[in-house]
């Protein structure tokens, strides 16, 4: 079927983008590490051509081997009283 193959090469051409993106994006987090674009500052982001970039942080956990274990151990033993509740959902994976 052809969508199936057009789905294809849309992911293939999004990966490459997004490998382009996140090297323009590396490149432009060392050039306001650098201070190179400080006259384009304004209240905390960088604005240019009418695009606004704003710098945000994001945290994550990572857990020792210990801890994981303990969690899943927690997470069985309340599917198995009831007490959590399954969601399922369905997509497609297109893989190549």
């Amino acid at each position: 079927m052809d969508r199936i193959l057009k789905i294809a090469d849309l992911k293939g051409a999004i990966k490459k983008l997004q490998m382009t993106l996140d090297e323009e994006i590396n490149i432009l987090n060392g050039e306001i590490e650098l201070g190179l674009l400080e006259e384009f500052e304004e209240d905390g982001s960088i604005v240019y051509g009418g695009v606004r970039c704003t710098p945000y942080t994001t945290k994550r956990w990572e857990y020792n081997k210990e801890t994981k274990a303990a969690i899943k151990s927690l997470q069985e033993m309340a599917q198995y009283q009831g007490d959590a509740t399954q969601k399922t959902s369905t997509s497609l994976r297109i893989t190549f």
